[in-house]
């Protein structure tokens, strides 16, 4: 279908320009179409075909121009604008009044009239301007609805998104309910049971908290604590871990559990010389996270982002569009990801 437009439109902007300085240049000149020779139609159809060349190289130019000024336009400033259309203008008066010097020169073979230019230049200025301005609202209309699609894509995301959410906050309610059970059935000798045991519950009423509520990083770094105790508890005591957390985050607001995926990632893979290493400091008005793992030298080249790391993708894109980074690089020895938040306003 585009296809067809593309090859339509300028067919049709030059059957409607043609026909326009055909009925201005007659009266002008008292021609009559049904009078002309065959020789003369000829000539008319030759000029057609010129013409149609003509517009097809607007055509190509006009959709470019309009791309270009399409984000200069973003802010309705009046100057862009006017360059914008004094470009347009200019080309029109060049290739016209070129192709205007053929027909005349070569093709009629007749002598070049001002008069008879300046009118068929009158005629033509509004019709290609009117042709520029109907590609220009088309590509604005493209860029709006495209955007109004990507919108609706990201409120589907999000429903998904929060669905699975609901989902998911059924098992950490009734695990932490279990848990409480079985704490107080416990032998008391048995610490590093109920070690274990009071720190998933924190772990698991942390996550009961709604992705779309921001916490203050100060509790985001007190969940990862956590956590990496947690996890250092089933840890076999070859692992060596580091951790530096920065003491000026405190009071920031983000969106909670975006950082322990990266932390879980860590401590699954973790091999070779089973050494972990996280760091969270500001920058400027940024977050910056990193956590790296040692791998068995060598394997798993691409790396591994299952479903965690691609989920948190999704998250950040939702939450934090266009304020965020993660970049993943595998050496062969070290698995390292960082995570860049922009929490200005």
């Amino acid at each position: 279908m585009k296809i067809k437009y593309n090859f339509l439109s300028p067919l049709l902007m030059t059957m409607l320009a043609i026909c326009c300085l055909w009925i201005v240049t007659d009266m002008a000149y008292g021609v009559r179409m049904w009078e002309l020779t065959t020789s003369a139609w000829f000539d008319r159809i030759k000029a057609l075909a010129l013409i149609l060349i003509n517009i097809v190289l607007a055509s190509l130019f006009f959709k470019r121009l309009a791309n270009i000024f399409f984000d200069r336009n973003k802010e309705n400033k009046l100057f862009p604008k006017v360059i914008e259309y004094f470009l347009v203008i200019l080309f029109i008066v060049i290739t016209l009044n070129i192709s205007l010097y053929i027909i005349i020169i070569f093709i009629n073979e007749t002598t070049y009239r001002w008069g008879e230019a300046l009118l068929i230049n009158a005629t033509a200025l509004p019709i290609f301007l009117f042709y520029y301005t109907s590609i220009r609202n088309n590509i604005l209309t493209g860029h709006y609805t495209e955007k109004i699609i990507q919108l609706e894509k990201l409120k589907v995301d999000q429903l998904e998104t929060e669905l699975k959410l609901l989902r998911s906050q059924y098992h950490p309610h009734f695990l932490f309910n279990a848990l409480n059970t079985v704490y107080f059935q416990i032998d008391e000798e048995n610490e590093a049971a109920i070690e274990s045991i009071e720190l998933l519950s924190d772990l698991l009423r942390y996550q009961l908290y709604d992705i779309n509520t921001k916490v203050t990083i100060k509790q985001e770094i007190d969940y990862l604590q956590t956590y990496i105790q947690f996890q250092q508890l089933r840890m076999t005591d070859r692992l060596k871990f580091e951790s530096s957390f920065d003491m000026n985050l405190k009071e920031q607001k983000i969106h909670p559990l975006l950082f322990q995926p990266l932390l879980e990632n860590a401590f699954k893979y973790v091999g070779g010389d089973y050494l972990i290493q996280v760091q969270m400091q500001q920058e400027d008005s940024a977050i910056h996270f990193m956590a790296r793992n040692s791998i068995i030298p060598d394997t798993d080249k691409k790396g591994r982002t299952g479903i965690g790391i691609e989920n948190l993708r999704k998250r950040l894109n939702l939450l934090y569009p266009n304020k965020h980074r993660l970049d993943i690089t595998n050496d062969g020895t070290y698995f390292t990801v960082n995570l860049f938040i922009d929490l200005s306003e």
